[in-house]
Parts: C-alpha cells; structure tokens; sequence
C-alpha cells in the first residue's frame, strides 16, 4: 500500500485553536515548507521524543545559516527553556 492511500484511510480530524496560535502555528509551517496539518504532526511527535532530542530539535535552526524569523526563534527558545526547566525538576526527584 502506498503511503497516499495510508493518507486517505486517515479520518480528518477537525481541531479548534485561538487565531493567534494558529498564525503562529502557520508561520511555523511556512518557516519549514510544510503545510498546516504536517508541522502540527510534527509538533505532536516530537512531543513524545525523548527530552535531549528535543531540545536538540529546537536549538537547531539557530545554528544553520541564517537565523530563523524571529517569532519561530522566540517559539523554539520557549520550548528549550521549558526543557531545560523539566530536566532541572526531574533531577531533583
């Protein structure tokens, strides 16, 4: 079976968000040439990578080429403080 038709056995799935996290999920997209639905997937999978490949993920477009827009720079330095503050307490336990 080839992956298209995987993708059209896929039930859609309708998703409700504030407009101005969906600006910001779009201009993600458009930073990664992916459409919509794939940088949502890409967000929800890397939320189940394990702690260090995601804060590696995240760090990574500001140390190729040219930074990033500044938007999707500030959004992927949240994700690696919120890491880094997860790591921090886990250690403590």
């Amino acid at each position: 079976m080839k992956d298209e038709d995987l993708i059209r056995n896929i039930n859609p799935f309708g998703l409700r968000m504030q407009p101005s996290l969906r600006e910001r999920v779009e201009a993600a997209a458009k930073a990664n040439h992916r459409s919509l639905n794939a940088e949502i997937t890409a967000r929800l999978e890397e939320s189940f990578a394990p702690e260090i490949h995601r804060i590696i993920r995240a760090v990574e477009p500001a140390t190729q080429g040219p930074l990033p827009a500044l938007e999707e720079f500030q959004m992927n330095l949240e994700i690696v403080l919120e890491q880094v503050k997860h790591l921090a307490a886990a250690k403590k336990k």
